[in-house]
């Protein structure tokens, strides 16, 4: 005698919503640490630049614009590279640069793990 086994799988796992929470987090997780990468190299260029306009962290923004990676830049501010230290100029001139964004990526890579966990319980919700 064989007996008829049925099973029905369903939940947040089997329909896609775990998924889409997932990909939900990662986006929103990437979107806060870049947003505090931006407000580390604004706040470092407003105390570290002898004469800050203004007009350059203005500029410092994030780029969403690729789907797997987001990037913490200076929009090309033409002298962008020349403040960084990269610039031809650099090694030819008693200014080598702050390197702000240098000095402000392992600050960043220590914080990231911390801010995505505050973010994670809105997602982990959705995929009980």
């Amino acid at each position: 005698m064989a007996a008829d086994i049925s099973v029905k799988a369903t939940g947040p796992l089997y329909d896609g919503r775990a998924q889409k929470a997932v990909k939900a987090f990662l986006l929103a997780a990437t979107g806060a640490v870049a947003g505090e990468g931006v407000n580390l190299v604004r706040a470092s260029g407003r105390s570290d630049y002898k004469h800050p306009t203004g007009y350059y962290e203005s500029h410092v923004i994030t780029d969403l614009a690729q789907p797997d990676s987001t990037t913490v830049w200076d929009s090309d501010v033409i002298y962008g590279p020349w403040l960084e230290g990269l610039s031809s100029r650099n090694q030819s001139t008693k200014f080598k640069g702050y390197a702000t964004f240098r000095k402000m990526t392992p600050v960043l890579a220590k914080r990231a793990g911390p801010i995505a966990y505050r973010i994670l319980d809105r997602f982990v919700s959705r995929m009980n």
